[in-house]
């Protein structure tokens, strides 16, 4: 593999970007989990809080998370320095090197709110998962907000383990949230749980 640094960023979605979003969408989430429409990520880019992780962007003053690709075997976040912090994040995976340049590899849409803002949909391309793009986009969000929460199936281990690693806490179960029946947690990450 090339030594050449490969990254992907977060950045804001844009109108450009509702066509992919929504291909992305479908290639994610089946008629039972409720796909956005086209419709829907237009009104989302221009209203709420969407932020998309982008391939092979090159940053040069921008203050986004990113992922450097330094070799096959290191991915390592690197979240740009604000507020005095500067955090760094270290994945051990084998990677793959995107060749298309700013292709979306996942999004986060979250709903503001006054007293706890909600995480309404992440999703992550399927060849583009384990490589730390969904973790990145939460993180990212987290660092926004001061209390989130979010409907997950109970059926979605993955997904589970990954909001309890990053503070997560299941505060109640919602019985047939989802079409096809399967219930729902949802759960919060806050100072103090709801």
């Amino acid at each position: 593999m090339n030594e050449q640094k490969t990254k992907f960023i977060i950045t804001k979605a844009t109108i450009c970007d509702t066509g992919v979003l929504f291909k992305l969408e479908n290639e994610c989430f089946d008629k039972f989990n409720s796909p956005l429409s086209k419709a829907s990520f237009y009104y989302h880019i221009k209203r709420n809080f969407l932020y998309v992780a982008r391939a092979g962007c090159d940053v040069k003053k921008d203050n986004f998370c990113k992922l450097n690709f330094k070799n096959s075997a290191e991915i390592s976040l690197i979240k740009e320095k604000e507020n005095g912090a500067n955090l760094k994040y270290n994945f051990i995976k084998n990677s793959l090197i995107y060749g298309e340049f700013g292709k979306i590899l996942g999004y986060i849409l979250i709903l503001p709110k006054l007293k706890t803002s909600r995480i309404y949909s992440l999703a992550v391309l399927p060849n583009a998962r384990g490589l730390g793009v969904a973790k990145a986009l939460l993180e990212f969000g987290i660092s926004r907000f001061n209390s989130l929460k979010l409907e997950v199936r109970t059926d979605n281990a993955k997904a589970i383990n990954l909001y309890e690693k990053l503070g997560f806490k299941s505060i109640k179960t919602l019985p047939k949230y989802y079409d096809d029946g399967c219930d729902a947690f949802l759960m919060v990450k806050s100072e103090q749980i709801l």
